[in-house]
C-alpha cells in the first residue's frame, strides 16, 4: 500500500489531498463481500498533543481531502479494514465521547506507527506519512465576542471559515427570534411545573426560576423533586407531614389540591347536569348505581348465552364436515407434498446457477471498480485533474473547492 500526498513534508494549507493506491497482490487479497463498498482506507491523524481524527473512506474512491486542525509535526496513518457489517465497523472507529476523542482506543507501536486493530486485513500492512503544518497557514479567528455569539447554542466552536460564516448568516437572522422564543416557552412551562407543584401540595418552591433562565434550570424549582428522583426520597407534601416532618392522618388526603378539586368539579358537573341539590345526592348515587348495575347483569346474561350456543353450533358443524370429507384431504395433502418437492428442488437448481452468475459479476465489477486503486496505473500526483472521468464525484469536488475557500482555525 502507498499514499500519494502532493505536498512537501512541510505544507502550506491545512487541508491537502490524499491519493493511495495497491499492488495487484494486494487487490487480490482484499475480500468480496457483496459489493467493493465492504472495504474502506481508515485514515488516522495523529497530533503531537495526543489528539487524533479518523475517516472512514470507501476504498475505491481512490482520493480525498484531510485536514489537519492542529499545527505542528502530525502524522497520517492509513490501513485497510473491511467487514460484512459496514454500519458496526463505522461505530468501532468513528463513535466519539468527545469531538477529539474516540470511544475505541487505537494502539500505536513504539515506533509511531499502527498496531494491530480489529477489522484490519493483515496481509496489508499500513503506511504512515509525517506532515509538519506550521500555524501561521491556519485561518485567523474572529474578535472574542464575535465567536461567542456565533458559537452560542453550539456544542463546540466552529472548526473552519465556511462553518464560521453559515452560523454567522443564522447568528444575525434567526437566532435572536428563535432565543426570545425559547425564552418565553421556558417561561410558559416554568409556570406549569409550579401549578402541578401546588396542585400536588409541595413545599418549599422556589418561583424566581422561572424569570431566571440564564442562572438556573427548572429542576431547581423544587430541589428536592430531583433528589426524590434519584434517591426516593421523601417529598414534602404539606398533607401528609406537617412542619415538624411527622406525618398527618389520613383525613389530610381530602385536603390535598387535587382531590379536593376533583370533588369540587365532580359535585358541580351533578348538580348541573341532574338538577340534583346537595341533600339529594345520597339517594341519586344508591339509584343509579342500582339501575347500572341490573342493567348490565341482565346484558351480561344474554351475551354469555349467546356465545355458549353459537360455540356449540360451531364445534358440531366443523366435525360433521371434517368426517365426509377426510379420504378427499389426505390425497389432496400427499399431492401438494409431493408438488412442493418438485418445487423446492427447481427452486434449488435455479439458486445455485443464479449464485454462480452473480459470483462471476460480482468478480467482474469487482475488478473494474479496483482498476484504478492499483499502483500500476495511479500517477505520482494527488490531485482532481489526474483522476478518472467516473472518479470525479460532486463530492470530491465540493472538498476540492472547499479546501481553497475555507481555512480551518487552529484548535
Amino acid at each position: 500500500m502507498k499514499l500519494i500526498i502532493d505536498e512537501p513534508s512541510i505544507v502550506q494549507n491545512p487541508t491537502i489531498p490524499v491519493r493511495w493506491c495497491l499492488s495487484e497482490e494486494e487487490i487480490e487479497l482484499l475480500p468480496r463481500r457483496k459489493g467493493a463498498d465492504n472495504n474502506f482506507v481508515l485514515l488516522i491523524t495523529k497530533y503531537e498533543n495526543g489528539k487524533e481524527d479518523r475517516r472512514l473512506i470507501p476504498c475505491r474512491e481512490v482520493m480525498t481531502f484531510v485536514t489537519f486542525n492542529w499545527p505542528g509535526k502530525n502524522s497520517l496513518h492509513a490501513q485497510i479494514v473491511g467487514a460484512g457489517n459496514v454500519q458496526e465497523m463505522k461505530e468501532y472507529f468513528l463513535r466519539k465521547n468527545n469531538r477529539y476523542q474516540y470511544a475505541n482506543y487505537i494502539f500505536f507501536k513504539e515506533d509511531g506507527g499502527l498496531g494491530d486493530i480489529p477489522y484490519s486485513i493483515y496481509s496489508i500492512r499500513s503506511v504512515r506519512y509525517e506532515i509538519i503544518v506550521s500555524a501561521e497557514f491556519f485561518a485567523k479567528k474572529p474578535p472574542a465576542w464575535l465567536e461567542r455569539w456565533v458559537n452560542f447554542g453550539y456544542e463546540y466552536p466552529a472548526v473552519d471559515q465556511c462553518q464560521l460564516r453559515r452560523r454567522m448568516i443564522l447568528a444575525f437572522s434567526l437566532k435572536p427570534i428563535f432565543i426570545v422564543l425559547c425564552l418565553f416557552v421556558r417561561f410558559l412551562c416554568a409556570l406549569g411545573w409550579i401549578a402541578l407543584l401546588i396542585l400536588l401540595g409541595v413545599r418549599e418552591i422556589d418561583f424566581s426560576v422561572s424569570i431566571h433562565p440564564w442562572r438556573t434550570a427548572l429542576r431547581d424549582i423544587h430541589k428536592n423533586c430531583s433528589a426524590y428522583i434519584q434517591d426516593r426520597t421523601r417529598i414534602n407534601l404539606w398533607w401528609i407531614w406537617d412542619c415538624n416532618q411527622k406525618r398527618r392522618s389520613r383525613a389530610w388526603i381530602l385536603l390535598a389540591p387535587f382531590i379536593f378539586m376533583s370533588i369540587t368539579v365532580a359535585l358541580e358537573t351533578v348538580r348541573r347536569y341532574f338538577g340534583v341539590t346537595v341533600d339529594q345526592y345520597p339517594t341519586f348515587l344508591v339509584k343509579t348505581s342500582w339501575e347500572i348495575l341490573s342493567l348490565k347483569m341482565v346484558i351480561d346474561a344474554f351475551i354469555l348465552l349467546g356465545v355458549i350456543f353459537v360455540s356449540s353450533l360451531a364445534v358440531f358443524m366443523g366435525r360433521e364436515i371434517y368426517e365426509k370429507n377426510k379420504p378427499k384431504l389426505k390425497t389432496l395433502k400427499t399431492i401438494k407434498q409431493k408438488e412442493k418437492q418438485r418445487k423446492a428442488k427447481q427452486k434449488m437448481l435455479s439458486m445455485e446457477a443464479r449464485e454462480q452468475r452473480q459470483k462471476q459479476l460480482m468478480e467482474k465489477e469487482f475488478l473494474a471498480a479496483y482498476n484504478p486503486i492499483s499502483c500500476s496505473v495511479a500517477p505520482e500526483k494527488a490531485s482532481l485533474e489526474t483522476l478518472p472521468p467516473q472518479l470525479k464525484t460532486i463530492h470530491l469536488r465540493f472538498l476540492d473547492i472547499k479546501a481553497r475557500l475555507c481555512k480551518p482555525f487552529a484548535g
